[in-house]
C-alpha cells in the first residue's frame, strides 16, 4: 500500500471499524468510500452509517461527486438516522455535518431534525470534492 494512496477496497473495510476510533472527532468522507457505486463491483456499507460512528464525532463532512447517484437516497436516511441518534444523545459532541452534493437532498426536514439536537446541518462545497474548484474556473 502507497504512504499517499490507500484502494478503496481497503478503504471500504476499514470503514465500519470507524466506531473503533474513540477519540475521532472529524470525519470527511466520499460517498463512494461508504456506499459504493452502481458502477463498480466493491461492496459499500451494509449497515446503517450512524451505526459505525463514534460517540466521540464532532463534525462529519460528506461528499459525492456523481451528478445523478442513487447513493443520495441512502445518504439522506442515514442522516435522517444520525439526526435522531443524535437527538436521543447518542452523538454527544455532533456539532456540524456537512454535505457536498451536486443538489440538495431530499431532506424532508433534515435542517430541522439536526437542529433540534443542537448539530448545525448545511450543504457546502468542500475545496477537496473539485466542485468547488470547477465553479470558479467557468
Amino acid at each position: 500500500m502507497s504512504d499517499q494512496f490507500v484502494n478503496d477496497a481497503f478503504l471500504t473495510k476499514l470503514t465500519p471499524r470507524l466506531r473503533h476510533f474513540p477519540v475521532l472527532q472529524s470525519l470527511f468522507l466520499n460517498t463512494t468510500v461508504v456506499y459504493g457505486t452502481a458502477d463498480d463491483e466493491a461492496e459499500g456499507l451494509t449497515v446503517p452509517l450512524g451505526t459505525i460512528l463514534p460517540p466521540s464525532i464532532v463534525s462529519l463532512t460528506m461528499v459525492e461527486n456523481a451528478l445523478v447517484s442513487p447513493t443520495l437516497a441512502n445518504l439522506s436516511a442515514d442522516l435522517c438516522r444520525i439526526a435522531e441518534a443524535a437527538l436521543q444523545g447518542q452523538f454527544p459532541s455532533l456539532k456540524a455535518v456537512t454535505c457536498d452534493t451536486p443538489m440538495p437532498l431530499d431532506d424532508s426536514g433534515l435542517g430541522d431534525l439536526f437542529a433540534q439536537a443542537g448539530v448545525d446541518f448545511r450543504y457546502e462545497d468542500c475545496p477537496l470534492s473539485g466542485r468547488a474548484h470547477r465553479r470558479r474556473r467557468r
